[in-house]
Formats: C-alpha cells, sequence, structure tokens
C-alpha cells in the first residue's frame, strides 16, 4: 500500500544547525499518528516540510506516492493546525470543519455532510452551529482535531493540537515515530 505521508531521508539545515538529520518515516492512510519528541528535536520541522511550508536541505517530501519536496503549501492537500487555535471566529463550528472541502470545490450540502459526520465523531456534532468562542477548551480541540480531518482526496492533517493543552506535547495515538536529534546514537531511539 503506498504510503498517505513518507518523509525519505530527509534534513535540514539552518546554517551549521542539523534539525533533522537523514529522517524517514511513512503514515499509512487513515493511520492515527503522533510524532512525540522533546523540545528541539524537530517535530514542527517535519510538520512543515509536510504541509509545505518548508523544504529539506535533502531528501524528498511525498503524498500519496507523488513527490512533493518542490510544490507549494497551496498546491498541497494538506490540513494544518497551528499550535495556536485556528478556528475562524466569525464562522461556526461545522462552517470552520467544511473549509477546506469549500476551498477544494466541493458543494455546499457535500461539504456540510461531510464536516457533520467528523464533528459527530468528536461528538460535536450538537454543537455544529456554535461559535468557536462558545466552546470550552477542551471542546476548542475537538473542533482542531475535526478541522484537519481526512475527507476523500486528502492525505491527511498535520498539526500540533495537543501541544496547545500540555506543554510535553500530550500523550495522543497509538503509533509514533520520533525523530532523532542530531548526534544521537543510530542504535538507541531518542528519548520520548
Amino acid at each position: 500500500m503506498t504510503p498517505a505521508i513518507e518523509l525519505a531521508g530527509v534534513s535540514r539545515l539552518f546554517g551549521t544547525l542539523r534539525a533533522l538529520d537523514d529522517v524517514s518515516l511513512s503514515i499509512a492512510p487513515g493511520e492515527f499518528f503522533a510524532l512525540l519528541g522533546p523540545s528541539g528535536s524537530g517535530k514542527t520541522t517535519c510538520l512543515r516540510l509536510i504541509a509545505g511550508f518548508d523544504r529539506p536541505t535533502r531528501g524528498k517530501v511525498l503524498l500519496d506516492g507523488e513527490d512533493v519536496t518542490d510544490v507549494p503549501p497551496y498546491e498541497r492537500s494538506v490540513n494544518t493546525v497551528f499550535q495556536d487555535y485556528a478556528l475562524f471566529p466569525h464562522m461556526s463550528v461545522v462552517e470552520n470543519v467544511a473549509y477546506g472541502p469549500r476551498v477544494r470545490g466541493v458543494t455546499p450540502s457535500e461539504r456540510r455532510r461531510l464536516a457533520l459526520e467528523v464533528l459527530e465523531l468528536v461528538r460535536l456534532g450538537g454543537l455544529s452551529d456554535r461559535a468557536p468562542s462558545r466552546l470550552s477548551g477542551g471542546r476548542h480541540l475537538a473542533a482542531e482535531f475535526a478541522n484537519c480531518a481526512k475527507f476523500p482526496h486528502d492525505p491527511g492533517g498535520v498539526g500540533q493540537p495537543t501541544e496547545s493543552r500540555s506543554g510535553d506535547g500530550g500523550q495522543v495515538g497509538d503509533h509514533e515515530q520520533t525523530p532523532k536529534p542530531a548526534g544521537a546514537a543510530a542504535d538507541r531511539p531518542a528519548r520520548t
């Protein structure tokens, strides 16, 4: 099966700072994936590369088997959730979740159906018409997760919604891969 998201031998240098050193990871379609690690280990850099906000110094970024290393973010089918809450305050929760499909030209009735389906999964179906400012912190976080949901023909969402709720990135997901910090021993995994 072709991975939905893949980093192949990716390195990223910022001057002399080696933020990523030959990182390879593969995320299967539909897989829930958490990227965990200490501050400065390269998590955000990996996410920025996948979203297209940055380019690797070396290696490739692939979405659904297609090399998108040089493709700009607006041409990638990736939803990004940043550490700061990023729901549009002038839109309802359902309108926020339906925004990605709206940009992709999905019909109004279909995008509302898709958004409501995902909101049910995160137990926000009954709050779909509420403004984001009317949600508790936990429900706001759930809306952020819904906002980066995988819709048809999207490789998935990448983001950092748990970081805003806990200092260590949280304990989410049933699968994790952590990039090794520069200088980490090859036979020993990075600390998580």
